[in-house]
């Protein structure tokens, strides 16, 4: 994939871009980048034009200048596909990434022809967005004996296979890279209104599950309140772009295609 950047309101955003063709935006989960798409382009871009941005503050794109909301990364997400000559396309999202995208889809629908949401976290009560918050939200701060480094290593444990080096050491840098503030995309998830938004969706998506990742009853529900959505479930987990990317990309490229 090339990497390229465009001047965008706020500042810089770094995308990468591979294939040719009908154009399909694919967004990250957090803390990674689009570097998490790398496994996965070589078996789309055959048949798509590949955009994949870092999300403002992640990768190599400059963060807002205040803190983010979801309506914050769509508009953000529509802003560079005016300025790549994208009028609609379809969009693919993981986590985090598949918040963009509904919110894409929801508030510019004249921007998505098709949404692919793998693995969503749709918050039904303050309740339940306390007991996430706890669990997800970890801020860190660097110091100079390397403990920070822990909390971030354990949860990459916790999804990533251990044979994947290269897989941690990815994810790790990108971790690190996105600073003690990455988790201010997980509150503008939990504060997300994903219901809301599921609601009035009117193009063509698809949900999909990874079969062990955690966001499978969220998912299934938020599929059953978005009408005439499709639902399918391909093995893995949290790692699934980066360790099977085949079944990511074979139900993108035939719900997009």
């Amino acid at each position: 994939m090339r990497r390229r950047y465009a001047d965008l309101a706020h500042g810089q955003v770094h995308y990468r871009e591979a294939g040719s063709g009908r154009p399909l935006l694919l967004f990250h989960q957090t803390a990674s980048s689009s570097s998490m798409f790398e496994r996965a382009a070589p078996l789309l871009a055959d048949r798509f034009r590949l955009i994949a941005p870092d999300t403002p503050n992640f990768g190599m794109s400059d963060p807002l200048p205040q803190k983010p909301e979801m309506a914050d990364y769509a508009r953000v997400m529509a802003e560079l596909m005016t300025a790549l000559g994208i009028d609609r396309a379809p969009v693919a999202g993981f986590h985090t990434g598949a918040h963009i995208a509904l919110e894409l889809a929801a508030s510019h629908p004249e921007r998505v022809e098709r949404a692919v949401l793998v693995g969503v976290l749709p918050v039904k009560d303050d309740a339940e967005r306390d007991e996430w918050h706890r669990q997800i939200v970890k801020p860190w701060k660097p110091d100079w004996s390397g403990a920070f480094l822990e909390p971030n290593l354990a949860l990459l444990q916790s999804y990533l296979e251990p044979s994947d080096h290269e897989g941690m050491w990815l994810e790790l840098t990108q971790r690190l890279l996105a600073g003690p503030d990455y988790w201010h995309a997980y509150e503008a998830v939990l504060n997300h209104d994903a219901i809301g938004a599921a609601k009035r969706v009117t193009i063509p998506t698809l949900y999909v599950n990874p079969t062990e990742d955690m966001l499978i009853p969220q998912t299934k529900f938020l599929h059953s309140v978005t009408p005439g959505a499709a639902y399918a479930e391909i093995p893995g987990s949290a790692d699934v772009v980066m360790m099977r990317p085949e079944g990511f990309a074979r139900v993108v490229a035939e719900f997009c295609g």
